[in-house]
Formats: C-alpha cells, sequence, structure tokens
C-alpha cells in the first residue's frame, strides 16, 4: 500500500496564509494550497477515493495501447501515486510526471517512472508529438483561469495527433443538497480564489476550453462524491474538505466570517457542517474530461 512516508522525500515547506511559497524561482504564482507532508499524505488518500468513485484510473479508450507501451504524461503529478500505480498495471509503458516541487520520492519509483520538476505555467520540456496520453487532475487552485487556454494549447504541441488528453476536476460550488452552513464556506473559498485569479467553477467549464484549444470527441463524465456518508469513502470526502477549509483556507474564511476567529467556533462550524453534509445526503461533483487530438493535426 502506497504510504506518505514511503512516496515522499524529506524537504521543507513553509506556509503563509494558507498558501505554499517556496524558495523554487520556477513560478511567479502561489499555490493555493499548502505543501507539506501532511498535505502529501491528503493527496495520496484522494487518488484513491478518486479511483473508487470513478471506478478507473482514466476514461480514454487507451487500455490496449498501454499494455503495448506507450508515452504517458501526469501532469502536475503531486507525490506521484497515479503514477506508480499505472506504471505497476502497464509494466510496459513509460510514465513521466511533472511538478513545480519534488513531493515525489524518485527512489522507489519503477523503471518505467520518470519523474521531474517543471512549472506546467511554462514550456514543456519534451517534443512536439511526444505522448499519446496526457493525464492531469485536480490541478484548479493552481492554474489561473487566463493560464487555461495556453496550458491546453502546449499539451497539444507535446501530445501526439489520435492521441488522448484527460482532465478531472472539482466544481467547489456544484454541491448537491447543499446545506446554509458548508455554502458560506464554500462561497469564502470561491472569493478566495478569485483574488488570484482561480475561478473554482472552471471544472464545469472545461468542455469549450478544451473544443477552442482544437481537439475532438470530447466526453465529459460527472461524478458524485459522497460528504459524510456512504461509506469510508464518503466519510474522507468530506474530511478532505474539511481539511482544506481548517489548514489552507481558515485565515480567508475568518477574514470573511469574523464570528469564527475563535479556534474553537472554527472548529465547531466543521462539526456543524459534517452533521449538516450527513444529514442532507451532500455531494460534491467532480467532471472528468476525455478528448482526442484530431489524426493529422499539426503542433504550433
Amino acid at each position: 500500500m502506497i504510504t506518505a512516508s514511503s512516496i515522499l522525500p524529506q524537504k521543507k515547506r513553509t506556509v503563509e496564509q494558507g498558501a505554499c511559497t517556496t524558495s523554487s524561482e520556477l513560478s511567479q504564482h502561489k499555490y493555493l494550497l499548502v505543501n507539506d507532508h501532511t498535505e502529501m499524505e491528503r493527496l495520496i488518500e484522494q487518488a484513491r477515493v478518486i479511483n473508487n468513485v470513478s471506478g478507473s484510473y482514466f476514461d480514454s479508450p487507451i487500455h490496449g495501447q498501454l499494455e503495448k507501451g506507450i508515452n504517458v504524461l501526469d501532469s502536475g503529478c503531486g507525490p506521484g501515486v497515479w503514477i506508480l500505480e499505472m506504471s505497476a498495471k502497464y509494466p510496459q509503458s513509460t510514465f513521466y510526471g511533472v511538478d513545480i516541487e519534488p513531493v515525489y520520492n524518485n527512489t522507489i519509483k519503477s523503471s518505467n517512472c520518470k519523474f521531474s520538476v517543471h512549472n506546467i505555467l511554462e514550456p514543456m520540456p519534451f517534443p512536439d508529438n511526444y505522448f499519446d496520453f496526457i493525464h492531469q487532475q485536480f490541478l484548479t487552485a493552481g492554474i489561473p483561469a487566463k493560464s487555461w487556454p495556453s496550458l491546453l494549447t502546449e499539451m497539444l504541441r507535446i501530445l501526439k495527433p489520435g492521441g488522448w488528453i484527460e482532465l478531472t476536476e472539482f466544481v467547489i460550488m456544484d454541491i448537491i443538497n447543499c446545506g446554509p452552513k458548508l455554502a458560506v464556506l464554500n462561497k469564502c473559498f470561491n472569493d478566495r480564489g478569485s483574488e488570484d485569479g482561480i475561478r473554482f467553477s472552471l471544472g464545469r467549464e472545461l468542455e469549450a476550453y478544451l473544443m477552442n484549444a482544437g481537439v475532438i470527441d470530447v466526453t465529459p463524465r460527472p461524478m458524485l462524491f459522497p460528504m459524510a456518508h456512504g461509506g469510508p469513502d464518503g466519510q474522507f470526502w468530506c474530511e478532505n474538505v474539511m481539511q482544506i477549509f481548517s489548514r489552507q483556507f481558515r485565515p480567508a474564511i475568518v477574514k470573511r466570517s469574523p464570528e469564527l476567529e475563535d479556534p474553537v467556533a472554527f472548529e465547531n462550524r466543521l462539526s456543524e457542517i459534517r452533521e449538516e453534509c450527513a444529514k442532507n445526503n451532500v455531494f460534491m461533483l467532480v467532471y472528468r474530461y476525455s478528448a482526442q487530438k484530431p489524426f493529422g493535426a499539426s503542433s504550433n
């Protein structure tokens, strides 16, 4: 079983106002989420639950190609859970992971895994038409809305004609059966993102972004992730959201809801939201999009 202690390198992180800051000169954009050991533990468990709820690591029709051997990129790979799982399942394929910080552990990877440090908002260090499949998930908080078109253009440059791209994103405002207490914190989350040009509704808009980038056969799949009900995965997903609120967005929430400044009051509110989610049968909406680069398409 993949755990944070087995997968993560030891590297010091600093936290400033609920956002990740690093000594790296790779990026001028501040990622909104904390990037420390506890956060990596959350991402590892999150990857497991995404697979459980979605029923698969990918939707694109590439199983046969993966068995024969293709080049695959995981854009913004984080601790590398998706790559490590996929590389074990498909040993004939070669998997590349890039992330702005080396939060993956190069010492435990298999021979068909290659990790490197790179800011995906800058040109990718790969030649034209190199990958057969590009995967990316849950990076809305790291990519300003204005940067998505250029990112997709760059992805299509390095994707082979006929290759597939797959994007998975949550939409924090698309909560099914959302109660009033959760709605308040969601609005704080959304407002904080807007300050940095992040649009958390973008997950439901990616079909249009992909079409504008020039892909074909765009297939969206909405998925419902239970919160505080539906077994262990639903319990985790609620705690997943509560941890983001508590560890990463507390300053922004308190700024907009001063009555929650006291830590006890803040934790009590989170407990009330857990109860609200369980009572209301709350679901978070997550979208997965698969799309194909047209055969014969050139890379610009």
